[in-house]
């Protein structure tokens, strides 16, 4: 029987999260045993994970402060981190250069594992290549490092240390492959794993409290990170803005669930605007699916992505996806046919939404298209066993 460990940071609401969950509920526990060690046990779905799962105590309960902060290039690289990100406006370089120090404070797992995961970017990569024993070393990328104006030289290091590079999509792969071309024989591709049947028995869970909706409005719904610099919820807003200026917003609302850094911009926003009939932001919440059951369209004006599982979860559930040309996108919807793709600009919401508003859209024929197919991918398991194998060779 092999042992496995999967590093992640926090059950929390998300895409990579559910994406964790999957792949846990489809792992043969007749021949694989499975640590998962999280940096915070204290996540909203830690209550999901499958009960074959071996759970560590959390990370963060091994955290060696001294160690971390009387280390001379703890602090270089602390003041070279917010340098860079207030010269790029990129917090994420911040957790790009600083992660590693992270993970050097925690402490070691006691036992050697013959395949180590890190199911997420930076502290996860960080401290499975840094902190654990495994005979195989894996580390799943879940954005696309191309697009969210990372720097090239500030990972090169730990992805030098894993054997094999996981990206979700195949966009992902080709801007890795671009930036890191020494490293292309260790880069592949497996999808997230979703399963249709999963999402909507979680839909059919009864709602905690009741859902206001107006019975002829157009209900968009985002599900997501409130991070501006990623997801683009400024765009929307200022969209909206822009069409309840023009008496254009009539029967359209937004429903924002999440939480984040920018959850208090986002709210600013909304008064100034004096849309607060028209965007609900509800926060985060541990079931999402039960809420977008309810909607008509999932709205995502992201600046990027890797391939956001929230969409394909949308889909599941009915709703008609209306999204921005992130690196993914095309793979997930077909302009037209099952969903809209915008252009990747500040602009485009504003008329697509107003597109939406003045029926130039076909959102019926679009819903049609979208319940009448699975969008499952659950023989991306497969995949995975490919690579936790000893010899895997697998199609890149």
């Amino acid at each position: 029987m092999k042992d496995i460990l999967i590093v992640y940071s926090k059950m929390v609401v998300g895409g990579s999260t559910t994406s964790l969950l999957s792949l846990l509920n489809g792992i043969d526990y007749s021949k694989y045993r499975v640590d998962l060690l999280l940096y915070d046990n204290g996540g909203d779905l830690q209550s999901f994970i499958n009960p074959n799962v071996n759970v560590l105590p959390q990370a963060k309960e091994t955290t060696r402060p001294l160690v971390k902060l009387c280390n001379p290039s703890f602090w270089v690289h602390l003041q070279k981190a917010r340098r860079l990100s207030r010269r790029y406006k990129n917090k994420l370089i911040n957790a790009q250069i600083m992660s590693k120090y992270e993970a050097l404070a925690c402490g070691r797992p006691r036992k050697e594992y013959d395949v180590g995961i890190s199911f997420l970017e930076f502290w996860p990569t960080e401290y499975l290549c840094r902190r654990v024993r495994a005979k195989r070393k894996i580390g799943w990328i879940h954005i696309d490092i191309k697009e969210a104006g990372l720097k090239k030289e500030l990972s090169q290091s730990v992805f030098s240390l894993l054997d094999q590079v996981v990206l979700v999509s195949d966009p992902c792969l080709q801007n890795f492959v671009s930036l890191y071309p020494e490293f292309r024989q260790k880069a592949v591709c497996i999808e997230n794993i979703l399963n249709q049947k999963t999402i909507r028995d979680m839909a059919d869970r009864p709602l905690e409290e009741p859902l206001s909706l107006e019975p002829k409005a157009c209900n968009l719904v985002t599900v997501c990170r409130v991070a501006f610099v990623s997801k683009g919820l400024d765009r929307g807003v200022n969209a909206f803005g822009r069409l309840k200026k023009e008496g254009r917003l009539t029967g359209l609302r937004w429903f924002v669930i999440g939480d984040g850094p920018d959850l208090p911009r986002l709210k600013d926003m909304i008064r100034d605007y004096g849309l607060e009939k028209e965007i609900i932001p509800l926060g985060q919440q541990i079931n999402p699916y039960h809420i977008e059951k309810y909607m008509d369209v999932f709205f995502l004006p992201s600046r990027y992505e890797g391939k956001p599982m929230a969409v394909t979860e949308a889909q599941m559930l009915g709703l008609v996806p209306v999204v921005s040309n992130y690196s993914s996108a095309k793979d997930q919807v077909r302009h037209g046919v099952d969903g809209v793709i915008m252009e990747n600009s500040d602009d485009a919401p504003y008329y697509t939404l107003k597109a939406l508003v003045e029926e130039k859209i076909d959102l019926a024929g679009m819903q049609e298209k979208v319940r009448n197919q699975d969008y499952s991918n659950t023989e991306e398991i497969e995949r995975f066993y490919e690579i936790i194998g000893p010899d895997a060779n697998l199609r890149r």
